[in-house]
């Protein structure tokens, strides 16, 4: 949430009144900023502006036990304000997440979507750093490209 608090606040050409207050209080009484303590701020950085969109990127990477909060308090910015807000959500599908998000829309993406575009992009990459010299010196038997090609794909899940 202090991430979302920064990145809302140099959205406009000065700080936010409240953001400068919170910074001021930090300063004297040291510490960081509580999770109620950035969502009014976030709070009042939403109502500066008529629409926002929150963008989370691989929310499967936080920590299960935490990400209710995270939920809880998207929640609670997309009802409350007074604004228009809307998230965006990119994440592998945990069964906790997956539950949570069932009632909103939706765009599901697979790793397998991805595949033709890393593979044009493995065998250009390949093909490129033999002629260049920068693998093997450029010494590579059609077999052993091959074997490198099969092996990178094979790994490479869709990412």
């Amino acid at each position: 949430m202090q991430a979302i608090v920064k990145q809302l606040s140099l959205l406009s050409p000065g700080l936010p009144k409240p953001v400068v207050a919170a910074y001021e209080k930090r300063k004297e009484d040291g510490g960081h900023l509580q999770l109620q303590e950035s969502c009014n701020l976030i709070f009042s950085i939403l109502d500066m502006y008529p629409q926002s969109t929150i963008a989370i990127d691989a929310l499967d990477e936080t920590d299960p036990n935490e990400r209710w909060k995270l939920f809880k308090v998207l929640k609670d910015l997309i009802d409350s304000s007074t604004s228009l807000v809307k998230v965006f959500v990119s994440s592998r599908d945990d069964d906790d997440i997956t539950r949570k998000l069932n009632d909103v829309p939706n765009l599901y993406i697979k790793a397998s979507d991805n595949m033709a575009d890393i593979e044009r992009f493995i065998h250009r990459e390949i093909k490129r750093s033999i002629e260049d010299g920068r693998l093997l010196r450029g010494e590579v038997k059609e077999e052993l490209k091959q074997e490198i090609i099969s092996t990178l794909l094979s790994k490479s899940d869709g990412m």
